[in-house]
C-alpha cells in the first residue's frame, strides 16, 4: 500500500508540471582564470543545483578537457570540465572553465619557479615508473648534489593526496602506492627548498 500510495503521489506531481528538476553542475569561481607555467594551480571545484535529494547522491566525477593533458606544463589556453555521475544514473556536465596558462617568462609570474637546468639532465634525473601505473610506482632521484626537498603528490583539484618526504637528498629511492586512488592523472611536485623552485611530473593511474 505505501508503494502504491507514493506512485500516485508522483503521477500527481508529473501531471502538475511539478517533477523535481535534472541536478546541474555548476562551477564555483570566475569561468576565465589565470595561472603562471608550472604553478601549482587548484580548481575552486563546482556545486550541485537542482534536482531531488536523493538524485544528488553522486557516484563518480570525471575532470575533462584540454588542460588535463599537460596542466600548468605547458603554456597556452585550455580548457577544465566536469563530468558528475549520480547513483541514479543521470549525468550531468558543468560549463568549461578557461585556463591560461602564462609563459614562465611572463612579467606577471614573478617568482622564479622554473629553470631548464632541472629538467632531466646529469646534474638532476627524476624517475617514475611504470607510468602509466596500476597504482604501484618507483620514483628514482638521482642528484650531483645533496638537495633539500619537500616531495608530495596532489590530484587534479590541487588536493594533496600524498606526503613522500620532506629533508636532504641526493640519490634515493621511493616506492610509492597509489593503489587505492581512483583512475586519473596525478602531479608529483619535487619543491626545491633553497631555490624558492618547483618541478612538476605528471603521472597517470589506470586499473
Amino acid at each position: 500500500m505505501p508503494r502504491l500510495v507514493t506512485l500516485i503521489f508522483l503521477l500527481i506531481l508529473n501531471f502538475k508540471g511539478l517533477s523535481f528538476p535534472k541536478p546541474k553542475v555548476v562551477l564555483k569561481g570566475d569561468g576565465i582564470v589565470h595561472v603562471c607555467r608550472w604553478y601549482i594551480y587548484k580548481d575552486e571545484g563546482f556545486v550541485i543545483k537542482g534536482g531531488a535529494k536523493k538524485s544528488l547522491e553522486i557516484s563518480r566525477i570525471d575532470t575533462l578537457g584540454t588542460y588535463c593533458q599537460n596542466f600548468t606544463s605547458k603554456s597556452g589556453m585550455y580548457y577544465l570540465q566536469y563530468k558528475v555521475t549520480f547513483r541514479s544514473g543521470a549525468v550531468a556536465y558543468s560549463e568549461k572553465r578557461c585556463i591560461e596558462v602564462y609563459k614562465a617568462e611572463n612579467p606577471k609570474c614573478t617568482s622564479p619557479c622554473y629553470f631548464s637546468e632541472f629538467d632531466d639532465t646529469d646534474q638532476y634525473k627524476f624517475k617514475l615508473y611504470p607510468n602509466p601505473s596500476s597504482g604501484q610506482l618507483t620514483m628514482d632521484l638521482q642528484f650531483k648534489k645533496r638537495e633539500r626537498l619537500r616531495i608530495y603528490i596532489v590530484n587534479v583539484y590541487g588536493n594533496t593526496i600524498r606526503k613522500i618526504y620532506f629533508g636532504s637528498l641526493k640519490n634515493k629511492k621511493f616506492n610509492i602506492n597509489l593503489s587505492s586512488e581512483v583512475n586519473g592523472v596525478y602531479l608529483v611536485n619535487y619543491e626545491f627548498l633553497n631555490k624558492s623552485i618547483t618541478i612538476t611530473k605528471r603521472i597517470e593511474i589506470t586499473k
